[in-house]
């Protein structure tokens, strides 16, 4: 059996980055940093979400197109949340076809946050159940 264990992301500024992803999204450390030829490593957990941040020494990293995806309950109080934050949004929020709001936000260490909200169908119905009120005459 495979299952997933986690994401890695090389970083610049590992404690800022941490310092992201614990304040404004909730991730809690999972082991302490620890150091391995030269490395900075550190896991972050969210939920069932493990994510291992890698500061190399002296390394001049070229961002990548790194995507990472959250879902969410309520999208503007992350909006919002992001915003205090300072962080800048890239595009959205769009209602996509599929019934899901995104945005997206270029993250601390250049990478690519996307949040999601599944959209609740309301369709509009007039039911008439064509019954009679019946009122009791005792």
């Amino acid at each position: 059996m495979i299952k997933f264990h986690h994401y890695a992301m090389e970083v610049e500024e590992i404690e800022k980055v941490i310092t992201f992803y614990k304040t404004c999204l909730g991730f809690e450390e999972e082991i302490d940093k620890v150091e391995f030829e030269g490395e900075k490593i550190v896991f972050l957990k969210l939920g069932g979400f493990r994510m291992e941040l890698i500061q190399r020494p002296n390394s001049q990293r070229i961002p990548d197109q790194i995507h990472l995806c959250f879902e969410t309950d309520h999208l503007e109080t992350i909006i919002d949340r992001l915003s205090n934050f300072g962080m800048t949004k890239i595009e959205g929020p769009f209602e996509l076809e599929n019934n899901l709001r995104t945005v997206f936000y270029r993250g601390p260490a250049f990478e690519i946050l996307e949040f999601l909200e599944k959209i609740e169908t309301k369709k509009s119905m007039s039911i008439n159940h064509g019954h009679t009120d019946f009122k009791n005459n005792s």
